[in-house]
């Protein structure tokens, strides 16, 4: 009961979020070419689906409980074992591991490749562990190897796609910094915190649910309820606030806009080359 109230509140959380960004992505229209807005605004529209679910099924879950003492489907009572985490799991590795596409396909041809080779393994061990997930779900075997494991390697897999997109910016940022001097530089210091914020939310949780089952704790499964609605909350963080930033940016002088935009071109790159955005 108190891991669903909690869970609506960080619901109530992913709401405002996902409405804040389709607005930012509606009203500014220049802030993004038509298809990057596009696929933002399908990717807000179908994360915010899969919190919805998961809110939806912890209802189901409390109203089976009361009403009928805990009777109906294996898939909704037991450890109310969350359906959509896989979703929501694959939903923010994706979303990292794009923007490191991005962010490092301008590196030279060794480093591209070792680059690549990491992020599809990554994409690989992300994808394996949730369809292992989704079976454990299926035939309601919530246990310490079926769950904590993917959920464990979740976590290390946040951890190493935060620190690949920071240490590209902080590459950016000293670039920047040498060239036009160290005023020029604190917009990459702003998405390195939002980065390292986003990546932190679900590793603190992920952390304290794994904490939570080695102790044998109770309280497990509230960190549980919450980790679909934190890997939807995690992203979107990442789209309001850089979609923010970039819309103020068209309010600025010329001159201001220069320092306030986010761009990451190969510092070996002529200045008129393609721009790589966040």
């Amino acid at each position: 009961m108190l891991g669903t109230i909690i869970s609506a509140v960080a619901y109530g959380i992913v709401v405002v979020l996902s409405g804040n960004c389709f607005l930012l992505l509606q009203r500014n229209r220049g802030i993004y070419s038509n298809r990057m807005r596009l696929f933002l605004l399908i990717y807000v529209l179908v994360m915010f689906l899969f919190s919805t679910s998961s809110m939806i099924q912890s209802i189901c879950t409390i109203t089976l409980f009361i009403f009928r003492g805990g009777v109906g489907s294996p898939i909704l009572t037991g450890y109310s074992a969350p359906v959509m985490l896989p979703l929501t799991i694959w939903g923010a590795d994706g979303f990292m591991i794009w923007r490191c596409f991005v962010l490092y396909q301008d590196i030279t041809r060794v480093p591209r490749i070792l680059v690549i080779i990491l992020l599809s393994l990554l994409s690989i061990i992300s994808l394996g562990f949730g369809i292992m997930m989704f079976r454990s779900f299926g035939a309601n075997l919530v246990g310490l190897t079926m769950v904590l494991v993917p959920i464990s390697f979740s976590t290390l897999v946040n951890i190493i796609l935060a620190l690949l997109i920071v240490l590209r910016l902080i590459h950016h940022q000293r670039y920047i910094r040498k060239v036009l001097g160290a005023d020029h530089g604190s917009p990459y210091s702003k998405v390195i915190a939002i980065c390292v914020e986003s990546s932190a939310l679900i590793v603190i949780f992920s952390g304290v649910y794994t904490a939570l089952v080695f102790q044998q704790a109770n309280g497990s499964s509230i960190p549980f309820l919450l980790l679909p609605h934190i890997c939807v909350i995690s992203p979107l963080l990442i789209v309001y606030r850089v979609a923010k930033g970039r819309a103020m940016t068209t309010t600025l002088q010329p001159s201001e806009a220069v320092t306030a935009q986010i761009r990451f071109n190969n510092p070996t790159s002529n200045c008129s080359s393609e721009n790589k955005e966040i």
